[in-house]
C-alpha cells in the first residue's frame, strides 16, 4: 500500500505544481493492491469500497473521500474512443479515469457544465460520463458535449463490465486536470463510474479538514 501526500509534490515541484488543476493541501492518496484472485469483478470491487468509503466519509477530520483509477497528476487508462456521428481518419484516444461519486469534491476540480457523477449512477454502474476541457475542445469544438454519447474500447468486451455496451452518455464537464505529470498539457479525460468494471487498479484519495 502506497501513501502520498498531495501538498507534499508542492515542495518537490515549486511553483511547476501550481497549475495542476486541483487543490493538493490536505489530501492523501491511498493506492490499494488487492491479493491476486481477490476482488477481481465489478461487484466485489463495489462490495470492498461502497463501506470503506462510508467509513472514511464519518471519521472526524474527513471532509470528503473517493475512489479512483490512478493517483494525479498521473493517471488514467489509454482508450481508443468513438462518438456517434462524428468521422475522422486519426485515432481518436483519451484517458479513462473510474471513479465514485465525490472525486471531483475530494481533488477540488472546479465543475464547468453540467453535473459530476452520482452516488446512484454509481452505485447502479449506469452508463454516464463527464469529460475534461480538453476533451472537449479535441472532439466537440464548440458543440455542447452534455447529453451524447462516447463509445470507448476499454470497456468493450471487458471481461467484467456489467454491461457489454460501450456507449456512455456525456452528463457534465470539468476543468483540466493534469494527468501527464506536472510538465505535460493534460490529455483528454473521461471519468466514469467505478463500478462498470472490476478490471485495472484502484486507489483512495481522501481530503482532510487540517
Amino acid at each position: 500500500m502506497a501513501i502520498r501526500k498531495e501538498s507534499d509534490l508542492c515542495t518537490l515541484f515549486g511553483s511547476g505544481y501550481a497549475g495542476l488543476g486541483l487543490n493538493p493541501d490536505n489530501l492523501l492518496c491511498v493506492y490499494l493492491p488487492f491479493p491476486e484472485g481477490q476482488y477481481n469483478t465489478a461487484a466485489e470491487k463495489q462490495h470492498f469500497f461502497r463501506p470503506l468509503l462510508q467509513r472514511l466519509n464519518a471519521l472526524p477530520g474527513v471532509v470528503a473521500a473517493t475512489e479512483g483509477t490512478d493517483l494525479p497528476p498521473f493517471g488514467g487508462i489509454l482508450s481508443e474512443i468513438g462518438i456517434p456521428g462524428k468521422t475522422h481518419s486519426e485515432k481518436w484516444e483519451s484517458l479513462i479515469e473510474l471513479c465514485s461519486e465525490g472525486y471531483f469534491q475530494t481533488l477540488g476540480v472546479r465543475t464547468l457544465r453540467g453535473r459530476p457523477l452520482s452516488e446512484a449512477e454509481v452505485n447502479d454502474a449506469r452508463k454516464v460520463a463527464v469529460v475534461n476541457e480538453t476533451f472537449v475542445k479535441k472532439f466537440f469544438g464548440q458543440e455542447d458535449p452534455i447529453g451524447r454519447l462516447l463509445q470507448m474500447n476499454m470497456v468493450e468486451g471487458e471481461r467484467n463490465l456489467s454491461a457489454k455496451d460501450p456507449s456512455f452518455e456525456v452528463v457534465g464537464l470539468v476543468a483540466d486536470v493534469k494527468n501527464q505529470g506536472i510538465q505535460q498539457p493534460a490529455m483528454p479525460e473521461v471519468f466514469v463510474p467505478y463500478t462498470v468494471t472490476g478490471d485495472y487498479g484502484r486507489s483512495i484519495l481522501v481530503r482532510t479538514s487540517k
